[in-house]
């Protein structure tokens, strides 16, 4: 987002979009981000693993943008170290 902030706010965008075509990417782009969570939890994984993974997206993928001008990464990231280390397992 930092060397594209174009590209990461037409992102944005899309993932609050409600035309159909949009909504079949933003379900697809929620699918590959929960697989990518899941794996970094590992087996077993917790019964609410879904649901952790879910929170984790909604706090990567919340309006960190106005307009066209992405906020401040380094406060993505940082909310997202929080989120992750409150949801996913230690080890």
């Amino acid at each position: 987002m930092s060397r594209q902030p174009k590209l990461g706010a037409a992102v944005f965008t899309s993932l609050s979009s409600p035309d159909p075509a949009a909504v079949v990417c933003q379900q697809q782009i929620t699918k590959l981000m929960e697989a990518i969570v899941l794996r970094a939890i590992g087996e077993p994984a917790p019964p609410d693993a879904g649901e952790r993974s879910r929170m984790i997206g909604h706090v990567g993928t919340r309006p960190w943008w106005v307009g066209s001008t992405v906020v401040d990464v380094g406060r993505v990231h940082d909310e997202l170290a929080v989120a992750v280390r409150l949801l996913l397992p230690e080890d």
